[in-house]
């Protein structure tokens, strides 16, 4: 096939003045291509940039370091004295229940049982009430523990357990957080927020122990409205352990 005759048209194209019209649009199309080319780039490099800023971080000073290693030594002085606090309190509690427990009304099957000073209710140790076919509380004698003694006896021990477990558990905390400061390589920001995550986890009575300058403020947290007869229903019903001995 001849194609000739098609390239001697295309020459004289390109030589009409249709043709040059013809290249002005391609010149036109190639710098529209060129500028859309160089302002991608330019935001590619904007985006480098401020990746680059944002990845520029502040480090904490040595001294700040230093001085946040002294408040965990009166942190950590502090767990311990409230711990110890903490073992003595539980001891006088046990000794408390144990002294209860001997004193208290035994049925045949070993359990002991506590009448509820309403005089109506009996109660066994677990706070489980007693049918009155098996003792009523006419049957126990006097000066015996009632049952609002021994459950809340049991309740404050609960709580001092729980209170002996958050104080170890911040002790944790404690070295941990020295392990991140004798690392050394550590931000403002994680400073500060090694900080705040102490404090919010201090157990009040570690607060406590704390001098007046160094103690943070307690958090304030929302507590339910509980009712005297809605308190009282939970006492009746609350089934307990036995008591730590």
């Amino acid at each position: 096939m001849d194609l000739t005759p098609v390239r001697t048209s295309m020459a004289e194209f390109a030589r009409s003045a249709d043709g040059e019209r013809y290249r002005e649009i391609l010149r036109r199309v190639q710098e529209e291509i060129k500028k859309r080319d160089r302002e991608n780039l330019k935001a590619e490099r904007d985006e480098e940039t401020l990746q680059l800023v944002e990845a520029v971080v502040i480090m904490a000073t040595e001294s700040e370091l230093v001085e946040f290693g002294m408040t965990l030594d009166h942190y950590d002085a502090a767990a311990y004295e409230a711990l110890a606090n903490n073992e003595k309190l539980i001891d006088e509690s046990r000794e408390r229940l144990r002294e209860m427990y001997e004193k208290a009304y035994v049925l045949p099957d070993g359990r002991r049982v506590f009448e509820s000073d309403d005089g109506v209710h009996v109660f066994d140790e677990h706070g489980v009430e007693i049918a009155p076919e098996t003792v009523s509380a006419d049957e126990l004698g006097d000066n015996l523990p009632s049952w609002e003694q021994w459950s809340g006896e049991r309740e404050a021990q609960r709580d001092l357990l729980e209170d002996r477990a958050a104080i170890i558990e911040f002790q944790n905390d404690i070295v941990n957080a020295r392990e991140r400061v004798e690392a050394g390589e550590m931000t403002k920001d994680e400073l500060e927020e090694l900080k705040s995550s102490l404090e919010a986890n201090m157990p009040d009575s570690v607060r406590a122990e704390l001098p007046a300058e160094l103690q943070p403020a307690a958090p304030v947290a929302a507590t339910p409205e509980v009712t005297q007869e809605a308190d009282a229903n939970w006492r009746l019903n609350v089934k307990l352990d036995m008591p730590v001995m």
